[in-house]
């Protein structure tokens, strides 16, 4: 069936993984995510002070305002992963904030393998590399096609 999760992304989570799990009571013939989150870019006056405090690590040279702006705009950047039955499957590295990504048996999304989807322990992960924005908003939504009725559920992380 599907799995729909809003999830509130913020500046503490750069760098880190959000787990989202969720169990496929059945074997199906299509896995289909969709993944999308914004802004996709901070604005300049969330970036500026993060180019500030980073640019540092970068150079030598004094940090001014005038050499920060050379660096807008600032991506926020999110990227996807996969796992099943605790084993990595793949990931989507791309700066698309708008993403469907499908697999199966017989063709899947870049990034990712063509397998069976069988029934089991699955767990998306929101790879966060790099939010300057106070908020992003992730949406994800996971469905399973084929098969039984009702064959997604969701765990807690």
């Amino acid at each position: 069936m599907k799995l729909e999760k809003i999830i509130i992304i913020t500046p503490k989570d750069n760098q880190t993984n959000i787990r989202v799990p969720f169990t496929l009571d059945h074997d199906c013939e299509i896995l289909e995510i969709m993944f999308k989150y914004g802004p996709a870019y901070a604005s300049d006056e969330d970036a500026l002070p993060f180019i500030m405090k980073m640019l540092p690590r970068y150079t030598d040279s004094e940090v001014t305002w005038e050499m920060a702006k050379q660096y807008l705009p600032v991506e926020n950047l999110v990227t996807l992963s996969l796992a099943y039955e605790n084993h990595y499957l793949g990931a989507r590295h791309t700066k698309d904030s708008d993403q469907k990504i499908v697999l199966s048996e017989k063709e899947s999304s870049l990034g990712f393998p063509t397998l069976p989807i069988k029934k089991g322990e699955w767990e998306l992960q929101l790879n966060v590399h790099n939010t300057c924005s106070p908020e992003l908003i992730a949406h994800v939504i996971v469905e399973a096609k084929g098969g039984f009725h009702e064959a997604i559920r969701s765990r807690t992380a």
